[in-house]
């Protein structure tokens, strides 16, 4: 291992490799084996994830159209742009609907530069991409549970590397524009350079540590959206971009890119039919995680009182506690959050709340905060946070001997 790593890991690959059929499902008291009948069985799945953007007025282009000096409107491409992008590729990634495989870029990013970049121009230049790049194949990927529900698979989609050439020189300077005009949330360590879960796990346990210093003790409150990435509202989306002074072409070429997408399930040799995506930053797009962030990225503007930190859509908030009143500030502005979510359309699992005290108040008990729906949050000793499994006496002795059973058994699986 120690003269060629790679010959062990590519062992350990093999022996770690999964079976990638799926089902049968069971649905009642029928098994369902006909590959054509599981794919549409887990259309009916994804299709159920989307909300529907009828319920907020369709946006219209002009919203893009009434631009300021600060506004990012258009962006000057060259070859070089679409040489390192194309660097970025990842050659392990199956080819997308276009059929067009990652190595054959790379093999030929000098040679097909300049006829990418006229490409990029004329698309941002009238606001059209083509519909091949607008199509994911979607491959279902089982998480764990039983096989035989398609609730246990989760959607991984494969979209054209050619419209992430694209997307790449797009995310880049959409990053510059909301960095030096300062419109990233500070409590946002996902997808934001500099920023990781370790980053955000520093942040809030320096401040724990620092509330056990003054002798009182810090609440915290886990939240957990549900599908998040697959609710996001494109109208909504849209008139943040333009709240973000993402306007004029970029404005209008990236409504084109939300704009009817497709996407079809592929299991077991079969495919489903061709199917709308109706909400949802697209998955297996580069542009998706910025798309994101710049829709929850005012998800604590009205909050007053409070700590809130996320890491993509896992987010928390926290508040020290020194009196009563600390406690009823802390719930409004949870409250303050879910009707943020309510506006945009987000929903939570409110029955996936957990709430963790670290330390203690004198005379000021501990007592559960309220969810959406008017239930108590569970209030828990041990919490995994960002995968890092933490407690309220702060020490980690669950997490290092999780860590310690683990490497035992993946050893023991590979001899």
């Amino acid at each position: 291992m120690k003269n060629n790593p790679k010959v062990f890991f590519d062992y350990v690959k093999k022996q770690d490799d999964r079976d990638t059929k799926v089902g049968p499902f069971k649905i009642k008291d029928e098994y369902i084996y006909d590959a054509k009948k599981i794919c549409n069985l887990l259309v009916n799945q994804y299709n159920s994830q989307f909300s529907d953007n009828k319920y907020v007025p369709e946006v219209n282009k002009e919203i893009f159209s009434n631009t300021q000096k600060e506004d990012l409107t258009d962006i000057e491409i060259n070859e070089k742009d679409i040489i390192d992008a194309i660097g970025e590729l990842n050659t392990n990634s199956a080819a997308g609907p276009d059929g067009i495989p990652a190595i054959f870029l790379k093999n030929t990013k000098h040679s097909i530069a300049t006829p990418l970049t006229i490409m990029m121009r004329k698309s941002l230049d009238e606001g059209k991409i083509p519909d091949i790049f607008k199509l994911a194949y979607v491959t279902p990927i089982h998480k764990g549970g039983s096989k035989l529900k398609p609730e246990q698979y989760r959607p991984v989609s494969l979209t054209s590397h050619l419209m992430k050439i694209f997307e790449r020189v797009i995310k880049r300077t959409l990053m510059i524009h909301l960095a030096q005009q300062n419109l990233l949330n500070q409590g946002q360590h996902g997808f934001v350079p500099g920023r990781s879960t370790q980053t955000q796990l520093l942040q809030h346990y320096c401040d724990v540590y620092e509330t056990l210093a003054e002798g009182v003790r810090m609440d915290t409150v886990y939240l957990d959206f549900a599908k998040a990435f697959d609710k996001v509202n494109h109208n909504i989306l849209l008139q943040k971009l333009a709240k973000h002074n993402i306007k004029g072409k970029i404005g209008i070429w990236i409504q084109e890119f939300l704009n009817n997408r497709k996407y079809r399930v592929v299991a077991n040799g079969e495919m489903s039919d061709i199917q709308d995506v109706l909400s949802g930053v697209p998955q297996g797009t580069v542009l998706a995680a910025v798309l994101f962030i710049i829709m929850i990225a005012d998800i604590d503007e009205k909050v007053r009182n409070s700590i809130v930190r996320s890491f993509a859509d896992d987010t928390r908030i926290s508040k020290k506690i020194k009196s009563d009143e600390d406690k009823d500030m802390l719930q409004k502005d949870l409250e303050i959050i879910y009707e943020w979510a309510n506006d945009n359309l987000m929903s939570f699992n409110d029955n996936k709340f957990e709430q963790m005290s670290n330390g203690e108040t004198k005379d000021i008990a501990t007592k559960p905060y309220i969810t959406p729906s008017g239930n108590e949050i569970m209030m828990k000793n041990t919490i995994k946070d960002l995968g890092v499994t933490t407690s309220s006496n702060l020490l980690f002795r669950e997490h290092i001997d999780n860590i310690v059973t683990a490497s035992k058994n993946n050893v023991r699986s590979t001899l």
